[in-house]
């Protein structure tokens, strides 16, 4: 399958769509594009950006680490204007949590440029980058032959991730959840985008 690199968000001001494109996220971008750009441009906001749980990522830093790892990838959404809305973080090498024995993407990290986020500016941009990103590292997993399992830790916000299908498992990191996407909730998803067939 084709993984899905042309997507369209939806401008938060007129409701209208907007292409973008999803890249590969290298450490330069993540400098110039997201570590640069995303805490510094910011419109006014209606809570402290310092509560935002990616508040203190460093993406160029994040992307340095594992650009030469082969399991890893980085990925980005970028408009037209050149700007990234939204940057994942994912490996190919996972296991699921809810099928024994089963393989899954797991996405390390996932985040929406701030400037988009309904909950921390006023007036965001554009909605869409993240779960453009989400029903990428779906496509990779189902391409891979892992049925379109994904699992990851929510981080910020979990009705974001269990409104898309994801569930709770009982694998845990301290005080953090393994959440999963099952790979029939998966399949479902990648037919309803019409990325594979009934």
């Amino acid at each position: 399958m084709d993984l899905p690199t042309i997507v369209e968000l939806t401008r938060c001001d007129s409701g209208e769509n907007e292409q973008a494109c999803i890249e590969t996220l290298d450490r330069e971008t993540a400098k110039t594009g997201v570590d640069r750009r995303w805490w510094n441009d910011l419109s006014p906001t209606l809570t402290s950006p310092d509560v935002e749980p990616d508040r203190h990522w460093e993406w160029r830093v994040i992307v340095s680490k594992f650009q030469h790892k082969p399991y890893f990838q980085s990925k980005c959404v970028k408009t037209q204007d050149g700007l990234i809305q939204a940057a994942m973080l994912f490996r190919v090498d996972a296991m699921s949590a809810l099928d024994a024995g089963k393989r899954a993407v797991f996405v390390d990290r996932l985040a929406t440029a701030p400037q988009n986020r309904e909950a921390l500016v006023k007036a965001p941009r554009f909605r869409g980058g993240g779960t453009a990103l989400l029903l990428y590292a779906v496509a990779q997993s189902y391409s891979l032959g892992f049925e379109g399992r994904v699992n990851l830790f929510p981080v910020a916000n979990k009705h974001f991730y269990t409104e898309r299908g994801f569930q709770r498992t009982d694998v845990a990191e301290g005080e953090d959840v393994l959440f999963e996407l099952p790979a029939a909730t998966a399949i479902r998803m990648l037919n309803a985008r019409g990325l594979i067939d009934a």
